[in-house]
């Protein structure tokens, strides 16, 4: 279980909560009768909300979009002082609310649970608060932020300088670290290497457990562990959109371009980080390179996990998802079959038109046997439940798969 500090004093952090706190929409509502007044704020870690009005026990807001383009999804507030009640939440512009309803926290985000589920719509939810809660956190989605990496790499804190060493790719924009890692063979000479990231859009927040569990897997104390310890160089760049995921940010459709459509310009420090630690410690050749993200919230490509397809690789890229399907274990239920082709839905050139995306620039300028994506669904994959252990479970089905690909000289 993750705890998530709200402040820490001294810190850039704690200066920007508590500017955050003093400028926070929060509105009071005093209902007859003398009871205590319930608030409505984004005063949480990666908070985002607007609240427009509470009208009895009826809550009014909409998500903050910030600089993106258009409309996207994510929100994150906390309710204080409301217990006993039954309270609906409205979203008043544009869907905003998962399959499963909202992600709700009772202990400040140590976990979280889908108890408002029953007869949320696309727009709404409505929400029992227990008598006794002094403060309830709900989410779009569950959140990953530096707490819960840092967090990751606590409860393997044994292999440090063994099986995995961390750094600093760069600094943001806003002047925080922004992390990477290597795992598995720390020698300088591996027999193979790969690159995973996640988090080009800073709202997908489940792809980071897949991408723990995929790093679960080279650590772990089994046969497919050890292989990678010793034969294996992955390198990882947890966080593509540091400032976006700290702040709460949409992070899709970014203007004047997100982050995921900056490999032709490089205007963020992560995307030339990247660009410039590959070309200086693999010589731009890897086996593998691989990028984690999430869907949109409803309908088909949205509630399954699946591999999105070049043009170029097309072959490739099944034949990796049919070694996946064939040896998964855990309950994400991947089929290849649900992979979005080329020239399929949204994966269009027409999709593209915002600037060129990072595998398309892989595919391009790297010496790369496999580059790839997988999008991994908010709440439901095929019918099941998606859950932070159920995203490890998968990344650690994804570890094998790698595994399976190399061994068998999936590269050209």
């Amino acid at each position: 279980m993750i705890y998530y500090p709200l402040m820490r004093k001294g810190s850039r952090l704690y200066k920007g909560r508590c500017i955050a706190a003093a400028c926070a929409l929060a509105l009071h509502f005093s209902a007859s009768g003398g009871e205590a007044p319930f608030t409505v704020d984004r005063n949480i870690p990666a908070g985002n909300i607007e609240l427009e009005k509470i009208d009895g026990d009826t809550v009014y807001v909409h998500q903050e979009l910030r600089d993106t383009e258009g409309s996207w999804f994510y929100w994150a507030f906390r309710v204080k002082g409301a217990g006993g009640r039954t309270v609906e939440f409205r979203f008043t512009r544009t869907v905003a609310v998962g399959t499963r309803g909202p992600c709700v926290s009772l202990d400040r985000g140590r976990t979280w649970n889908y108890s408002a589920e029953q007869g949320a719509t696309r727009k709404s939810f409505v929400y029992a608060f227990p008598a006794d809660a002094e403060e309830v956190w709900f989410c779009q989605t569950i959140p990953y932020l530096q707490a819960d990496w840092d967090a990751f790499l606590a409860r393997h804190e044994a292999d440090r300088g063994k099986a995995f060493e961390t750094g600093v790719l760069c600094r943001s924009r806003k002047g925080r670290d922004v992390e990477r890692a290597v795992f598995g063979d720390l020698s300088g000479s591996p027999k193979h290497r790969i690159f995973l990231s996640a988090r080009r859009h800073c709202g997908e927040t489940m792809a980071s457990y897949v991408l723990e569990g995929v790093l679960e897997g080279v650590l772990a104390e089994d046969e497919t562990g050890a292989w990678f310890r010793r034969s294996v160089e992955v390198m990882v760049v947890p966080f593509m959109d540091k400032d976006g995921c700290e702040d709460g940010d949409q992070g899709k459709n970014r203007r004047p371009h997100d982050h995921n459509r900056d490999y032709a310009d490089f205007i963020y420090p992560e995307s030339r980080g990247i660009r410039d630690w590959i070309a200086q410690r693999a010589g731009n050749r890897l086996d593998i390179f691989f990028d984690f993200h999430c869907p949109w919230l409803y309908g088909d490509f949205n509630e399954f996990a699946y591999q999105v397809h070049e043009k170029s690789t097309a072959e490739k890229t099944s034949r990796f998802g049919r070694m996946l399907e064939a040896l998964q274990s855990g309950s994400m239920a991947y089929r290849e079959k649900d992979d979005i082709r080329w020239g399929v839905g949204w994966n269009t050139e027409r999709n593209y038109a915002a600037g060129r995306p990072v595998k398309a620039w892989a595919l391009e300028t790297l010496k790369c046997g496999f580059v790839g994506s997988f999008e991994i669904p908010f709440a439901t994959a095929n019918g099941k439940v998606v859950t932070r252990e159920s995203c490890r479970e998968f990344g650690r089905d994804i570890a094998r798969a790698f595994r399976k690909w190399m061994e068998a000289d999936g590269r050209d």
